[in-house]
């Protein structure tokens, strides 16, 4: 950690739930930590925001400012020390690692009946979790201490069998196990790819990725790789077929993916942000084909899991379940047009609070569905303030999502007749406005047609049919909004 001011330990203190910092403190008494490291961390444990000068302000009336940056760094770690010491029995991948430690201290010693058995059961935990590299260096350590133990002597076998089957037996291990990452390996670069086409709007790119995607279920049936693996490519083929607008084979590859995770309920703990991910793709998928049979108990899942209550969860993942709700009940609603629903399933303290720690996407798509309940209920002051304010604070917002946040400030101003607002923004010389209207040539045609209507009402006709064809890339439900607006406004 680097010497000038800093929010790194602000934002790790500030990431903590109470009951990790309880025993953070119960662990530095224990280690008889002096009492200036709990003290700072209680002086940024109080801090709204990070603020250093603010900070040695309030350390100097307690006269403990001195080497402030060394204090911040010890603590820093004494906090992830704490951290891991916590969780070190809840995560699958800390375990792992505590277990590699152990078999590094026993061999260390001279304990090698302590090492095999560390060994074994890292090599089974990470086989169970299909963390295949990490099975690989217990398998490379299992081989280096049979190859110590012959060439020093020490013991004429291991678990009752000649040190040249168990080294021939651990070759044909490593092999498979190679054969395995080789094919996940495959897996992962499909799904980050899937991934990047979607959150950066490379639909160019959709066809030859489910090409690949069909490949590479051809080539290994994905009954027979790990769930691991399996689940990167459902997911990958979910994200393509939904961004293809593919709904009928994508339903097909959600309920292959929903029969994964049932045959795999232990899994469900270990891959807790996937299994939510799922949850929220299934609900996404059946919303927007107007299927809504079923979304009530997705909802109810995710509910669970973003429970303050759920102590199994972390707070990331409850924020992310959250995330994932708050989107999909509000979309459920206003689909089905029950928009008072929609913005009475609209937790606004809880937004509030976790608002700024969500993913930019679903912020901005929450903000979104917000304002279509209400324009459909008729609320165009409140809508208008929403949009200005959305404006304002565009870096925290999805480019596209605000974009048809910003398209419903328009429907705002049309409604009142406000021509002069609307001919402002669309001659405006600003060059973040310009910047917009590059990137996103479909709002300022948009802005162009409320114009047109308001000057010539005969217009009307063809801004349904500007509405029916409006291109959306990465949220591409908003059509359906904005084309069910038209249809009531304009009685087309």
């Amino acid at each position: 950690m680097s010497r000038k001011p800093s929010p790194h330990l602000y934002e790790l203190i500030s990431s903590l739930t109470k009951s990790e910092k309880r025993y953070f403190k119960v662990r530095a008494k224990m280690q008889r930590e002096t009492s200036d490291y709990v003290a700072l961390f209680d002086e940024i444990d109080k801090m709204k925001d990070y603020n250093e000068r603010r900070l040695v302000a309030n350390l100097k009336k307690k006269k403990s400012e001195k080497n402030l940056p060394f204090r911040k760094t010890h603590l820093y770690n004494l906090v992830l020390e704490a951290l891991k010491d916590y969780h070190r029995e809840d995560k699958v991948g800390m375990q792992l690692l505590s277990i590699l430690s152990n078999v590094q201290i026993t061999y260390d010693r001279g304990l090698y009946s302590h090492t095999e058995k560390w060994i074994d059961k890292g090599l089974q935990k990470s086989r169970n979790n299909f963390r295949f590299t990490i099975e690989l260096m217990f398998v490379q350590w299992k081989r280096d201490l049979i190859n110590h133990l012959q060439s020093t002597r020490m013991k004429k076998d291991m678990s009752s069998a000649t040190a040249a089957d168990l080294v021939k037996s651990l070759e044909v291990e490593h092999s498979k196990l190679l054969g395995v990452m080789e094919i996940d390996h495959a897996a992962s670069k499909i799904y980050t790819k899937s991934t990047l086409i979607i959150r950066f709007g490379k639909f160019e790119s959709l066809d030859a990725t489910i090409k690949e995607i069909g490949l590479f279920k051809k080539r290994f049936p994905l009954t027979s790789l790990p769930f691991s693996t399996q689940m990167k490519i459902r997911r990958a083929e979910g994200m393509i077929l939904f961004a293809k607008r593919d709904l009928k084979s994508q339903a097909i590859s959600l309920r292959a993916a929903i029969s994964l995770w049932e045959a795999h309920p232990e899994m469900m703990e270990e891959f807790a942000q996937e299994y939510t991910l799922n949850l929220n793709n299934i609900l996404v998928a059946k919303i927007e084909a107007g299927d809504f049979d079923g979304c009530e108990q997705y909802l109810e899942k995710l509910r669970n899991y973003m429970d303050d209550e759920n102590k199994k969860r972390s707070p990331v993942e409850r924020i992310r379940a959250y995330a994932f709700y708050q989107y999909n009940v509000m979309k459920l609603y206003n689909s089905r047009r029950d928009y008072h629903l929609a913005q009475q399933a609209f937790d606004k303290k809880r937004f509030d609070r976790s608002g700024l720690d969500l993913n930019t996407y679903k912020r901005s798509q929450i903000l979104l569905e917000l304002g279509v309940s209400y324009l459909f209920l008729g609320d165009h002051r409140q809508l208008a303030r929403m949009g200005l304010e959305a404006i304002a604070n565009y870096e925290s917002y999805q480019e596209e999502v605000l974009s048809q946040i910003r398209n419903l400030f328009y429907i705002a101003h049309f409604v009142k007749g406000n021509l002069e607002t609307l001919e402002q923004r669309f001659k405006s010389k600003d060059q973040l406005i310009r910047s917009w209207f590059e990137l996103f040539p479909q709002e300022k045609r948009l802005l162009g047609e409320f114009i047109k209507t308001l000057k010539r009402p005969s217009n009307k006709k063809a801004m349904v049919e500007f509405a029916l064809n409006y291109p959306a890339k990465v949220n591409p439900h908003f059509c359906s909004y904005l084309t069910r607006w038209a249809r009531e406004s304009f009685k087309v």
